[in-house]
Formats: structure tokens, sequence, C-alpha cells
């Protein structure tokens, strides 16, 4: 609230309690005026506000719509430029990817055939060590075993000499055994038979004696 100063005259003249009384007028009737003006003031300013609402809604409706066409216009034209451009992209990337693959292709089988040949450079070096080794090895092995072989032939040489003595010692023994044996039944075979004979005769005689009779 603003200070009212009351000029010296008229002070005078109204004296104390005119003055205070006087100013107490005035500021009543200042705020009296503001608070006036403040409702007036507010109820404009709604006015206004609604009536920029109205028609801030209105131009958002119209520049959404002047938008929407702006934007799907632009969005079609950038989807051709996109697709196109995409096409030609798809052909100089295929194009490209042709010919990369076709350096690649190239550069893999010159380095497969490089790669191939020393493996079988290397492949026959060792192979050649290793038929050199293995042939020194089976030489080794082989005299070892020839060895080992000629020292188990004489043994077994030497075991079946000894076993061979050992059979002929006992053939000779079960021949001899066998020769007595025989002798043996001979003479108990003749023995036997005698005296079959003897009996057959001399019943053959009986048989003749009493025919004759």
């Amino acid at each position: 609230m603003a200070v009212i100063v009351v000029p010296n005259a008229l002070r005078e003249r109204l004296g104390e309690e005119g003055t205070e009384a006087l100013v107490a007028l005035l500021q009543a009737v200042e705020q009296e005026a503001r608070q006036g003006m403040g409702a007036w003031m507010e109820e404009r300013f709604e006015r206004r506000l609604a009536e920029w609402g109205e028609r801030f809604e209105r131009r958002l409706g119209e520049v959404q719509v002047e938008l929407s066409e702006r934007f799907e216009r632009r969005l079609t034209d950038v989807v051709e430029r996109f697709e196109r451009r995409l096409a030609e992209v798809q052909v100089e990337l295929s194009e490209r990817f042709e010919r990369r693959l076709a350096e690649v292709q190239v550069e893999l089988s010159e380095r497969f055939e490089r790669r191939l040949t020393d493996v079988v450079e290397r492949f026959e070096r060792r192979l050649a060590e290793a038929q050199v080794e293995l042939s020194e090895r089976f030489e080794r092995r082989l005299s070892e075993e020839v060895a080992k072989l000629g020292d188990r032939v004489a043994e077994l040489d030497h075991r079946m000499t000894a076993e061979i003595a050992r059979l002929e010692g006992r053939i000779n023994e079960e021949t001899a055994a066998l020769r007595v044996q025989l002798a043996e039944t001979k003479a108990t075979l003749i023995r036997w038979m005698f005296i079959f004979w003897a009996g057959q005769i001399g019943a053959l005689l009986g048989i003749l004696l009493a025919f004759f009779k």
C-alpha cells in the first residue's frame, strides 16, 4: 500500500484528527479500488484466458491437422527416397559383395594351396623321418628278437635232445619188456596149441580105433 502524504497547509486546516481521518478514508478508498480492480482484472483475465484457450484449441487442432498432413507427405517422401536409396545401396552392396567374395575366394584358394603345399611338404619330411626312425627301430628290434629267438631255439634244441634221449631210453626199455612179454606169450601159446592139437589127435585116434573095431 502506498504512503499518503498530507500537505502541511491541509494538515493545519484539518488538524491531526482530521488528517488521520482523511488518510484513513483515502486508504480505504484505495483498498476498495484495488479490490475492485483486482476482481475486474481477474474476471477479464479469465475471459481472455478462456478466449485464448478456445483459440489455442482451434489453432492447435488446425496445426495438428496441418502437421499431420505435412508429416504424412514428408514421411511418404522420406520413405520413397529411403526405398530408392535402399534399392541403390542393395545393388551397390550386392556388386561390392560379389566382387569382394570373388577376391576372397581367389585369396583363400591361393592361401589354401600354399598352406596345403606346406603341410604336404612337412608331412612328407616327417613321414621320411618316421620311416627312417621306424626302420632303425625295426632293425634293432628284429636283431634283438632274432638273438632272443636263437637263444630260445638253442635252449629248445637242448631240451628236445635231452627229451629225445630220455624217450629213446624209455622206448628201448619198453621194447625189451615187450619182447620178453611176447616171448612168454609165444611160449604159452605154443604150449596151449600143443595141448589143443594133442587132444585133437587123441580124439581123432580114438574115433579111428573105434571105427576100425
